[in-house]
């Protein structure tokens, strides 16, 4: 059975609420705001604030001052704020948290988000002589946040890393698989030319209006940059509708065509008025 937690006309219980604080806190406990702990040679105080513990919120509303009667005795004390989940609350009393004071060092601390019931969050500890305190030493300290968050960072880091080695690994087989299929072409090309099929390529060149005069007739010279000498090519007129008299007078001067190493020889009855463009298609 899946329970909704976070939706309507659901329940958000406390414990609910207690586990995503403590996995978003990384298991941090700490006091997030006041809570001055200080001491006088027979009591101990703390101040207002707010504390976490095992992702249970807490409230000091007014000053808690805890005495001897709270069980003070010769020698080693511990304050400690004990949750216990087997206690049952009401509407007006709180009975799962309260202050309690240890004579050990040994505090009970289980996993309330696995099905345990006390926890013991320490706040201070001192020496007792039977009038006073002396040897004080605050324990409780406020939330780690950098500690809080550092299992939240560090696997940030591990899926960044993952993924960028992902991203590499995909585009190292593409390439891969790239290079293969570039290969298999150029071999396939390359077949095909040995058995004799033809490969065919196409040009473009723009003939103008400034031309050799030789005896008889005029010549021009044009750079076509791949053509070769033994090329054959097939050539039309590109034309334009508005040029399009002016160009077919202008081609129909050139008689004649020879081809040499990226370039081409025009040869016209007479020098063309009018600037055309022509196509070469070659048959290799």
């Amino acid at each position: 059975m899946i329970r909704g937690i976070t939706f309507n006309e659901q329940m958000f219980y406390s414990a609910d609420f207690a586990h995503f604080q403590h996995f978003w806190l990384n298991g941090q406990s700490g006091i997030t705001k006041g809570c001055s702990i200080t001491n006088t040679t027979t009591n101990v105080t703390i101040g207002k604030g707010y504390f976490i513990v095992h992702g249970r919120l807490l409230n000091v509303e007014a000053a808690e001052v805890i005495g001897s009667e709270h069980g003070f005795e010769t020698g080693y004390n511990r304050i400690v704020y004990e949750i216990d989940l087997s206690k049952t609350n009401t509407i007006t009393e709180f009975n799962q948290g309260a202050i309690k004071v240890l004579h050990s060092e040994a505090l009970t601390q289980q996993d309330l988000d696995a099905g345990g019931t006390v926890y013991q969050y320490p706040i201070c500890h001192f020496q007792w002589s039977g009038t006073g305190i002396a040897s004080f030493v605050v324990d409780a300290a406020e939330l780690d946040w950098e500690n809080a968050f550092a299992t939240l960072e560090a696997n940030f880091e591990t899926y960044e890393t993952d993924f960028q080695a992902w991203v590499t690994a995909q585009k190292n087989s593409l390439e891969a698989w790239v290079e293969q299929q570039e290969a298999t072409i150029n071999a396939l090309v390359a077949d095909l030319q040995a058995e004799g099929f033809a490969k065919t390529e196409t040009f473009t060149a723009t003939v103008g209006t400034s031309w050799t005069a030789a005896t008889g007739y005029v010549t021009q010279t044009i750079a076509v940059q791949g053509i070769l000498a033994a090329d054959n090519p097939v050539i039309d007129l590109v034309t334009t509708t508005a040029g399009f008299e002016a160009e077919q007078e202008a081609w129909s001067k050139i008689f004649k065509v020879t081809t040499a190493a990226n370039a081409i020889t025009l040869y016209a009855s007479e020098a063309t008025e009018t600037a055309i463009n022509l196509q070469l298609k070659v048959v290799r």
